[in-house]
Protein backbone atom coordinates (compact mmCIF):
# COMPACT_ATOMS: atom_id res chain seq x y z
CA UNK A 1 0.00 0.00 0.00
CA UNK A 2 2.23 2.83 -1.27
CA UNK A 3 -0.03 5.60 0.02
CA UNK A 4 1.49 5.29 3.48
CA UNK A 5 4.91 6.30 2.16
CA UNK A 6 3.77 9.77 1.04
CA UNK A 7 1.73 11.10 3.96
CA UNK A 8 2.42 14.82 4.10
CA UNK A 9 -0.09 16.12 6.61
CA UNK A 10 0.46 13.60 9.38
CA UNK A 11 2.32 16.17 11.46
CA UNK A 12 1.11 15.27 14.95
CA UNK A 13 2.73 12.41 16.86
CA UNK A 14 -0.68 10.78 17.21
CA UNK A 15 -1.31 10.89 13.47
CA UNK A 16 2.17 9.64 12.66
CA UNK A 17 1.82 6.72 15.06
CA UNK A 18 -1.58 5.76 13.64
CA UNK A 19 -0.32 5.94 10.06
CA UNK A 20 2.65 3.73 10.92
CA UNK A 21 0.35 1.29 12.71
CA UNK A 22 -2.00 1.18 9.70
CA UNK A 23 0.89 0.67 7.30
CA UNK A 24 2.42 -2.11 9.41
CA UNK A 25 -0.96 -3.78 9.86
CA UNK A 26 -1.80 -3.83 6.15
CA UNK A 27 1.67 -5.09 5.28
CA UNK A 28 1.38 -7.91 7.85
CA UNK A 29 -2.07 -9.02 6.64
CA UNK A 30 -1.48 -8.56 2.91
CA UNK A 31 -0.86 -12.24 2.20
CA UNK A 32 -4.30 -13.30 3.41
CA UNK A 33 -5.98 -10.42 1.60
CA UNK A 34 -4.26 -11.27 -1.69
CA UNK A 35 -5.31 -14.92 -1.40
CA UNK A 36 -8.90 -13.79 -0.91
CA UNK A 37 -8.66 -11.37 -3.83
CA UNK A 38 -7.28 -14.06 -6.14
CA UNK A 39 -10.06 -16.50 -5.24
CA UNK A 40 -12.71 -13.83 -5.75
CA UNK A 41 -11.30 -12.88 -9.17
CA UNK A 42 -11.40 -16.47 -10.44
CA UNK A 43 -14.83 -17.19 -9.00
CA UNK A 44 -16.45 -13.95 -10.19
CA UNK A 45 -15.04 -14.40 -13.69
CA UNK A 46 -16.39 -17.96 -13.83
CA UNK A 47 -19.85 -17.32 -12.37
CA UNK A 48 -20.82 -13.72 -13.03
CA UNK A 49 -18.90 -13.10 -16.28
CA UNK A 50 -19.45 -16.60 -17.65
CA UNK A 51 -15.77 -17.10 -18.54
CA UNK A 52 -15.91 -20.89 -18.35
CA UNK A 53 -13.76 -21.75 -21.40
CA UNK A 54 -10.00 -21.53 -21.78
CA UNK A 55 -8.95 -19.20 -24.60
CA UNK A 56 -6.96 -21.96 -26.35
CA UNK A 57 -9.88 -24.36 -26.17
CA UNK A 58 -12.27 -21.78 -27.63
CA UNK A 59 -9.81 -21.18 -30.48
CA UNK A 60 -9.70 -24.89 -31.29
CA UNK A 61 -13.50 -24.89 -31.49
CA UNK A 62 -13.88 -21.82 -33.71
CA UNK A 63 -15.95 -23.80 -36.22
CA UNK A 64 -18.00 -25.57 -33.54
CA UNK A 65 -20.66 -24.53 -31.03
CA UNK A 66 -19.21 -23.16 -27.79
CA UNK A 67 -21.99 -23.35 -25.22
CA UNK A 68 -21.71 -21.82 -21.75
CA UNK A 69 -24.50 -23.16 -19.57
CA UNK A 70 -23.34 -21.26 -16.45
CA UNK A 71 -25.47 -23.26 -14.04
CA UNK A 72 -23.36 -21.85 -11.21
CA UNK A 73 -25.07 -18.48 -11.45
CA UNK A 74 -28.48 -20.16 -11.18
CA UNK A 75 -27.33 -22.30 -8.26
CA UNK A 76 -26.04 -19.18 -6.48
CA UNK A 77 -29.53 -17.68 -6.64
CA UNK A 78 -31.01 -20.91 -5.25
CA UNK A 79 -28.68 -20.91 -2.27
CA UNK A 80 -29.11 -17.19 -1.73
CA UNK A 81 -32.86 -17.72 -1.47
CA UNK A 82 -32.35 -20.37 1.22
CA UNK A 83 -29.66 -18.42 3.08
CA UNK A 84 -31.85 -15.31 3.35
CA UNK A 85 -35.48 -16.36 2.80
CA UNK A 86 -38.16 -13.77 2.12
CA UNK A 87 -41.12 -13.19 4.42
CA UNK A 88 -43.72 -15.69 3.13
CA UNK A 89 -46.58 -13.30 3.94
CA UNK A 90 -45.20 -10.02 2.58
CA UNK A 91 -42.66 -11.39 0.05
CA UNK A 92 -40.07 -9.00 1.50
CA UNK A 93 -36.49 -9.97 2.33
CA UNK A 94 -35.92 -9.14 5.99
CA UNK A 95 -34.02 -10.38 9.02
CA UNK A 96 -35.58 -10.27 12.50
CA UNK A 97 -33.90 -10.29 15.91
CA UNK A 98 -34.42 -11.88 19.31
CA UNK A 99 -32.85 -10.30 22.39
CA UNK A 100 -32.28 -12.19 25.64
CA UNK A 101 -33.22 -9.44 28.08
CA UNK A 102 -35.39 -10.17 31.13
CA UNK A 103 -36.87 -6.68 31.35
CA UNK A 104 -39.71 -6.57 28.81
CA UNK A 105 -39.47 -2.83 28.25
CA UNK A 106 -35.74 -3.02 27.56
CA UNK A 107 -36.18 -6.06 25.35
CA UNK A 108 -38.75 -4.29 23.21
CA UNK A 109 -36.60 -1.15 23.04
CA UNK A 110 -33.49 -3.10 22.03
CA UNK A 111 -35.24 -5.08 19.32
CA UNK A 112 -36.90 -1.96 17.92
CA UNK A 113 -33.55 -0.13 17.72
CA UNK A 114 -31.93 -3.01 15.83
CA UNK A 115 -34.81 -3.30 13.36
CA UNK A 116 -34.82 0.48 12.82
CA UNK A 117 -31.09 0.47 11.99
CA UNK A 118 -31.62 -2.47 9.62
CA UNK A 119 -34.32 -0.56 7.76
CA UNK A 120 -32.48 2.78 7.66
CA UNK A 121 -29.37 1.04 6.30
CA UNK A 122 -31.35 -0.91 3.66
CA UNK A 123 -29.99 -4.18 5.02
CA UNK A 124 -31.87 -6.24 2.42
CA UNK A 125 -29.81 -4.83 -0.46
CA UNK A 126 -26.60 -5.24 1.55
CA UNK A 127 -27.40 -8.89 2.25
CA UNK A 128 -28.05 -9.60 -1.44
CA UNK A 129 -24.64 -8.18 -2.35
CA UNK A 130 -22.73 -9.75 0.52
CA UNK A 131 -24.61 -13.05 0.16
CA UNK A 132 -23.27 -13.35 -3.39
CA UNK A 133 -19.77 -12.46 -2.15
CA UNK A 134 -20.12 -15.18 0.48
CA UNK A 135 -21.37 -17.93 -1.86
CA UNK A 136 -19.27 -17.16 -4.93
CA UNK A 137 -16.11 -15.61 -3.48
CA UNK A 138 -16.10 -17.31 -0.09
CA UNK A 139 -16.40 -14.33 2.30
CA UNK A 140 -18.70 -11.46 3.25
CA UNK A 141 -18.06 -8.27 5.23
CA UNK A 142 -20.43 -5.92 7.06
CA UNK A 143 -19.08 -2.52 8.19
CA UNK A 144 -21.02 -0.57 10.82
CA UNK A 145 -19.35 2.57 12.21
CA UNK A 146 -21.18 5.05 14.43
CA UNK A 147 -22.80 7.96 12.63
CA UNK A 148 -21.07 11.10 13.98
CA UNK A 149 -24.33 13.07 13.88
CA UNK A 150 -27.02 10.67 15.10
CA UNK A 151 -24.64 8.54 17.20
CA UNK A 152 -26.44 5.47 15.89
CA UNK A 153 -25.01 2.63 13.82
CA UNK A 154 -25.01 2.78 10.03
CA UNK A 155 -24.47 -0.48 8.16
CA UNK A 156 -22.43 -0.43 4.96
CA UNK A 157 -21.36 -3.01 2.41
CA UNK A 158 -17.63 -3.11 1.66
CA UNK A 159 -15.57 -5.21 -0.76
CA UNK A 160 -14.13 -8.27 1.04
CA UNK A 161 -11.13 -8.28 -1.31
CA UNK A 162 -10.09 -4.84 -0.07
CA UNK A 163 -10.28 -5.62 3.65
CA UNK A 164 -7.67 -6.82 6.13
CA UNK A 165 -8.34 -8.43 9.52
CA UNK A 166 -6.47 -9.47 12.65
CA UNK A 167 -8.01 -11.75 15.28
CA UNK A 168 -6.85 -12.55 18.78
CA UNK A 169 -8.28 -14.58 21.66
CA UNK A 170 -11.00 -11.96 22.24
CA UNK A 171 -12.14 -11.78 18.60
CA UNK A 172 -11.51 -9.10 16.01
CA UNK A 173 -8.62 -6.96 17.22
CA UNK A 174 -7.98 -4.72 14.18
CA UNK A 175 -9.30 -4.20 10.67
CA UNK A 176 -8.88 -1.96 7.65
CA UNK A 177 -10.50 -1.46 4.27
CA UNK A 178 -9.74 0.59 1.17
CA UNK A 179 -12.23 2.33 -1.14
CA UNK A 180 -11.95 4.29 -4.37
CA UNK A 181 -14.28 7.20 -5.16
CA UNK A 182 -14.39 10.52 -7.01
CA UNK A 183 -14.18 13.62 -4.83
CA UNK A 184 -15.84 17.00 -5.39
CA UNK A 185 -13.19 17.88 -8.00
CA UNK A 186 -13.95 14.63 -9.84
CA UNK A 187 -10.51 13.28 -8.96
CA UNK A 188 -10.10 9.60 -8.16
CA UNK A 189 -9.38 9.30 -4.45
CA UNK A 190 -8.20 6.32 -2.42
CA UNK A 191 -9.50 6.18 1.15
CA UNK A 192 -8.13 3.76 3.72
CA UNK A 193 -9.87 3.30 7.07
CA UNK A 194 -8.04 1.56 9.91
CA UNK A 195 -9.56 0.51 13.26
CA UNK A 196 -8.17 -0.99 16.44
CA UNK A 197 -9.95 -1.40 19.78
CA UNK A 198 -8.29 1.82 20.99
CA UNK A 199 -8.31 4.17 17.96
CA UNK A 200 -9.10 4.76 14.29
CA UNK A 201 -7.64 6.74 11.39
CA UNK A 202 -8.97 7.66 7.92
CA UNK A 203 -6.42 8.43 5.19
CA UNK A 204 -7.33 9.87 1.78
CA UNK A 205 -4.50 9.76 -0.72
CA UNK A 206 -1.69 11.59 1.06
CA UNK A 207 -3.69 13.19 3.89
CA UNK A 208 -5.00 12.09 7.26
CA UNK A 209 -8.66 13.13 7.12
CA UNK A 210 -9.80 11.89 10.51
CA UNK A 211 -8.46 10.14 13.58
CA UNK A 212 -9.54 9.60 17.13
CA UNK A 213 -10.01 7.33 20.10
CA UNK A 214 -12.30 4.32 19.85
CA UNK A 215 -14.34 5.02 22.98
CA UNK A 216 -16.60 2.00 22.47
CA UNK A 217 -13.65 -0.37 21.92
CA UNK A 218 -15.59 -1.94 19.04
CA UNK A 219 -13.87 -2.81 15.76
CA UNK A 220 -16.97 -2.22 13.57
CA UNK A 221 -16.63 -5.07 11.10
CA UNK A 222 -18.18 -8.52 10.78
CA UNK A 223 -15.95 -10.77 8.68
CA UNK A 224 -18.06 -13.76 7.61
CA UNK A 225 -16.13 -16.61 5.94
CA UNK A 226 -17.87 -19.49 4.19
CA UNK A 227 -16.75 -22.56 6.15
CA UNK A 228 -12.98 -21.93 6.19
CA UNK A 229 -10.50 -24.75 6.53
CA UNK A 230 -9.81 -25.82 10.13
CA UNK A 231 -7.63 -23.19 11.83
CA UNK A 232 -7.84 -21.04 8.70
CA UNK A 233 -9.44 -17.63 8.19
CA UNK A 234 -10.47 -17.18 4.54
CA UNK A 235 -13.66 -18.87 3.44
CA UNK A 236 -14.15 -21.26 0.54
CA UNK A 237 -16.47 -20.56 -2.41
CA UNK A 238 -19.46 -22.88 -2.33
CA UNK A 239 -19.24 -23.53 -6.08
CA UNK A 240 -15.50 -24.13 -6.31
CA UNK A 241 -15.91 -27.91 -6.02
CA UNK A 242 -18.08 -28.10 -9.15
CA UNK A 243 -16.13 -25.82 -11.52
CA UNK A 244 -14.44 -28.74 -13.26
CA UNK A 245 -17.73 -30.60 -13.63
CA UNK A 246 -19.44 -27.58 -15.11
CA UNK A 247 -16.57 -27.03 -17.58
CA UNK A 248 -16.87 -30.64 -18.73
CA UNK A 249 -20.64 -30.23 -19.00
CA UNK A 250 -20.05 -27.25 -21.30
CA UNK A 251 -17.62 -29.27 -23.44
CA UNK A 252 -19.78 -32.38 -23.78
CA UNK A 253 -22.95 -30.40 -24.42
CA UNK A 254 -21.11 -28.42 -27.10
CA UNK A 255 -19.77 -31.65 -28.66
CA UNK A 256 -23.27 -33.05 -28.72
CA UNK A 257 -24.62 -29.84 -30.22
CA UNK A 258 -22.07 -30.08 -33.05
CA UNK A 259 -22.94 -33.68 -33.81
CA UNK A 260 -26.62 -32.96 -33.82
CA UNK A 261 -26.06 -29.95 -36.07
CA UNK A 262 -23.91 -31.95 -38.49
CA UNK A 263 -26.23 -34.93 -38.70
CA UNK A 264 -29.76 -33.70 -38.17
CA UNK A 265 -30.05 -30.17 -39.51
CA UNK A 266 -31.99 -32.05 -40.96
CA UNK A 267 -29.79 -33.88 -43.48
CA UNK A 268 -31.65 -35.98 -46.03
CA UNK A 269 -29.56 -38.73 -47.62
CA UNK A 270 -30.45 -40.73 -50.75
CA UNK A 271 -29.03 -44.25 -50.53
CA UNK A 272 -28.25 -46.43 -53.56
CA UNK A 273 -25.66 -48.90 -54.82
CA UNK A 274 -23.29 -46.01 -55.53
CA UNK A 275 -23.01 -45.22 -51.82
CA UNK A 276 -22.95 -48.21 -49.48
CA UNK A 277 -22.44 -46.28 -46.24
CA UNK A 278 -22.68 -42.80 -44.82
CA UNK A 279 -18.95 -42.06 -45.03
CA UNK A 280 -19.35 -40.57 -48.50
CA UNK A 281 -22.08 -38.19 -47.35
CA UNK A 282 -21.21 -34.52 -47.33
CA UNK A 283 -21.39 -33.18 -43.79
CA UNK A 284 -22.38 -29.77 -42.50
CA UNK A 285 -25.25 -27.36 -42.46
CA UNK A 286 -27.53 -27.50 -45.52
CA UNK A 287 -25.24 -29.94 -47.37
CA UNK A 288 -27.01 -32.37 -49.70
CA UNK A 289 -25.66 -35.62 -51.18
CA UNK A 290 -27.25 -36.30 -54.58
CA UNK A 291 -27.44 -39.83 -55.95
CA UNK A 292 -29.12 -41.59 -58.88
CA UNK A 293 -32.81 -41.76 -59.46
CA UNK A 294 -34.75 -44.31 -57.46
CA UNK A 295 -32.45 -44.26 -54.44
CA UNK A 296 -33.77 -44.75 -50.91
CA UNK A 297 -33.83 -41.76 -48.58
CA UNK A 298 -33.49 -41.34 -44.84
CA UNK A 299 -32.62 -38.69 -42.28
CA UNK A 300 -29.30 -39.12 -40.52
CA UNK A 301 -29.39 -39.60 -36.77
CA UNK A 302 -26.87 -39.60 -33.96
CA UNK A 303 -26.46 -43.34 -33.24
CA UNK A 304 -25.00 -42.85 -29.75
CA UNK A 305 -27.36 -40.04 -28.73
CA UNK A 306 -28.64 -41.97 -25.73
CA UNK A 307 -25.14 -42.57 -24.41
CA UNK A 308 -24.25 -38.89 -24.76
CA UNK A 309 -27.47 -37.81 -23.10
CA UNK A 310 -26.85 -40.22 -20.22
CA UNK A 311 -23.30 -38.90 -19.73
CA UNK A 312 -24.45 -35.27 -19.71
CA UNK A 313 -27.20 -36.19 -17.27
CA UNK A 314 -24.65 -37.92 -15.02
CA UNK A 315 -22.55 -34.75 -14.87
CA UNK A 316 -25.57 -32.65 -13.96
CA UNK A 317 -26.53 -35.17 -11.26
CA UNK A 318 -23.00 -35.09 -9.86
CA UNK A 319 -23.15 -31.29 -9.60
CA UNK A 320 -26.53 -31.44 -7.85
CA UNK A 321 -25.30 -34.11 -5.46
CA UNK A 322 -22.24 -32.10 -4.47
CA UNK A 323 -24.36 -28.97 -3.96
CA UNK A 324 -27.26 -30.86 -2.27
CA UNK A 325 -29.71 -29.40 -4.79
CA UNK A 326 -33.27 -30.62 -5.25
CA UNK A 327 -35.32 -30.09 -8.42
CA UNK A 328 -38.83 -29.78 -7.07
CA UNK A 329 -40.64 -28.23 -10.04
CA UNK A 330 -43.49 -30.45 -11.14
CA UNK A 331 -42.67 -33.27 -8.73
CA UNK A 332 -44.25 -32.19 -5.47
CA UNK A 333 -47.89 -33.12 -5.04
CA UNK A 334 -50.38 -31.22 -2.91
CA UNK A 335 -50.65 -34.13 -0.47
CA UNK A 336 -46.96 -34.01 0.48
CA UNK A 337 -46.58 -33.15 4.18
CA UNK A 338 -44.27 -30.51 5.56
CA UNK A 339 -42.10 -33.23 7.09
CA UNK A 340 -41.73 -34.99 3.73
CA UNK A 341 -40.86 -31.72 2.02
CA UNK A 342 -38.26 -30.90 4.66
CA UNK A 343 -36.79 -34.39 4.29
CA UNK A 344 -36.28 -33.86 0.54
CA UNK A 345 -34.38 -30.63 1.25
CA UNK A 346 -32.62 -31.94 4.36
CA UNK A 347 -29.09 -32.05 2.88
CA UNK A 348 -29.36 -28.56 1.42
CA UNK A 349 -30.80 -27.11 4.63
CA UNK A 350 -28.00 -28.73 6.62
CA UNK A 351 -25.46 -27.06 4.33
CA UNK A 352 -27.21 -23.71 4.81
CA UNK A 353 -27.33 -24.24 8.59
CA UNK A 354 -23.56 -24.67 8.71
CA UNK A 355 -23.10 -21.50 6.66
CA UNK A 356 -25.35 -19.60 9.05
CA UNK A 357 -23.07 -20.43 11.99
CA UNK A 358 -20.76 -17.73 10.66
CA UNK A 359 -23.57 -15.34 9.71
CA UNK A 360 -25.12 -15.72 13.18
CA UNK A 361 -21.91 -14.57 14.85
CA UNK A 362 -21.63 -11.70 12.36
CA UNK A 363 -25.16 -10.54 13.19
CA UNK A 364 -24.50 -10.84 16.95
CA UNK A 365 -21.44 -8.58 16.65
CA UNK A 366 -23.44 -6.13 14.51
CA UNK A 367 -26.35 -6.07 16.98
CA UNK A 368 -23.95 -5.63 19.91
CA UNK A 369 -22.49 -2.55 18.22
CA UNK A 370 -25.95 -1.13 17.39
CA UNK A 371 -27.07 -1.37 21.03
CA UNK A 372 -23.76 -0.16 22.49
CA UNK A 373 -23.79 2.95 20.27
CA UNK A 374 -27.36 3.80 21.32
CA UNK A 375 -27.58 2.67 24.95
CA UNK A 376 -23.95 2.49 26.06
CA UNK A 377 -21.83 -0.39 27.26
CA UNK A 378 -23.14 -2.73 29.95
CA UNK A 379 -21.47 -4.68 32.73
CA UNK A 380 -22.38 -7.89 30.92
CA UNK A 381 -23.21 -7.95 27.24
CA UNK A 382 -26.07 -7.56 24.82
CA UNK A 383 -27.14 -11.09 23.87
CA UNK A 384 -29.07 -11.42 20.61
CA UNK A 385 -29.77 -13.92 17.85
CA UNK A 386 -30.87 -13.26 14.26
CA UNK A 387 -34.29 -14.55 13.23
CA UNK A 388 -34.63 -15.93 9.70
CA UNK A 389 -37.86 -16.71 7.92
CA UNK A 390 -38.47 -20.39 6.99
CA UNK A 391 -36.44 -21.54 4.01
CA UNK A 392 -39.28 -23.83 2.88
CA UNK A 393 -43.01 -23.27 2.47
CA UNK A 394 -44.76 -23.89 5.78
CA UNK A 395 -48.01 -25.73 6.47
CA UNK A 396 -49.50 -22.85 8.47
CA UNK A 397 -52.63 -24.74 9.46
CA UNK A 398 -50.69 -27.65 10.93
CA UNK A 399 -48.31 -25.28 12.72
CA UNK A 400 -51.15 -23.29 14.28
CA UNK A 401 -52.85 -26.47 15.45
CA UNK A 402 -49.58 -27.69 16.97
CA UNK A 403 -49.08 -24.38 18.84
CA UNK A 404 -52.72 -24.42 20.04
CA UNK A 405 -52.37 -27.92 21.49
CA UNK A 406 -49.17 -26.91 23.29
CA UNK A 407 -50.79 -23.77 24.73
CA UNK A 408 -53.87 -25.74 25.85
CA UNK A 409 -51.58 -28.29 27.52
CA UNK A 410 -49.69 -25.44 29.30
CA UNK A 411 -46.43 -26.50 27.62
CA UNK A 412 -45.76 -23.04 26.20
CA UNK A 413 -47.16 -19.54 26.74
CA UNK A 414 -49.18 -17.55 24.24
CA UNK A 415 -46.18 -15.27 23.87
CA UNK A 416 -44.02 -18.30 22.96
CA UNK A 417 -46.60 -19.36 20.36
CA UNK A 418 -46.69 -15.87 18.82
CA UNK A 419 -42.90 -15.77 18.71
CA UNK A 420 -42.81 -19.16 16.99
CA UNK A 421 -45.47 -18.27 14.42
CA UNK A 422 -44.49 -14.63 13.85
CA UNK A 423 -40.74 -14.81 14.42
CA UNK A 424 -39.90 -11.55 12.65
CA UNK A 425 -42.16 -9.47 14.91
CA UNK A 426 -42.06 -8.30 18.54
CA UNK A 427 -44.05 -10.95 20.44
CA UNK A 428 -44.82 -8.66 23.40
CA UNK A 429 -46.15 -5.90 21.17
CA UNK A 430 -48.20 -8.37 19.14
CA UNK A 431 -49.65 -9.93 22.32
CA UNK A 432 -50.54 -6.48 23.72
CA UNK A 433 -52.18 -5.61 20.40
CA UNK A 434 -54.27 -8.80 20.44
CA UNK A 435 -55.36 -8.28 24.07
CA UNK A 436 -56.28 -4.65 23.41
CA UNK A 437 -58.29 -5.60 20.35
CA UNK A 438 -60.05 -8.40 22.26
CA UNK A 439 -60.94 -5.95 25.02
CA UNK A 440 -62.34 -3.47 22.51
CA UNK A 441 -64.48 -6.11 20.83
CA UNK A 442 -65.70 -7.40 24.19
CA UNK A 443 -66.76 -3.88 25.23
CA UNK A 444 -68.48 -3.44 21.89
CA UNK A 445 -70.42 -6.68 22.42
CA UNK A 446 -71.53 -5.52 25.89
CA UNK A 447 -72.87 -2.24 24.47
CA UNK A 448 -74.79 -4.09 21.76
CA UNK A 449 -76.29 -6.47 24.34
CA UNK A 450 -77.47 -3.56 26.52
CA UNK A 451 -79.07 -1.89 23.49
CA UNK A 452 -80.94 -5.08 22.67
CA UNK A 453 -82.15 -5.39 26.30
CA UNK A 454 -83.44 -1.83 26.26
Amino acid sequence: MGIFNKIKTAVSPTNAALVRAASDFIYATEKGRRERESEFAKAFSFVFDGNQWDAAEKLEREDSPVLTLNLSEDYTDKYLGKLFPINPRTQVLEIGVKTYEVDKAKRSKYEQEIIDVYKRSNLSAILLEQGQNFLVGGSAVLYYPQDPTTKRAMIRSVDPTRCSFLFDADGLAAAAHTEEFYNDRMTLTIRTTFWTRESYVVIEDDAVKAQGDNAMHIVPYSFIPNRPKPHGMNGRPKLRSVRGLEQDLNRRTSDWSKRVGDNTDPHLVYMSDLVKDESAVKRGRKKVTRLEKGADAKYLTVPDAEDIAAYVSDIRDAIKTKLCLVDSAGTIKSAVSGVSLAYQYNDMLDAVAYMRVFWDEGFRALNRAILTYRFGATDGDYHTDPVYHPALPQDTKAKVEEMKMMVDASLISRRDAIEELRGGEDADMKLAEILKEREQFNLSDLVENKKEQL
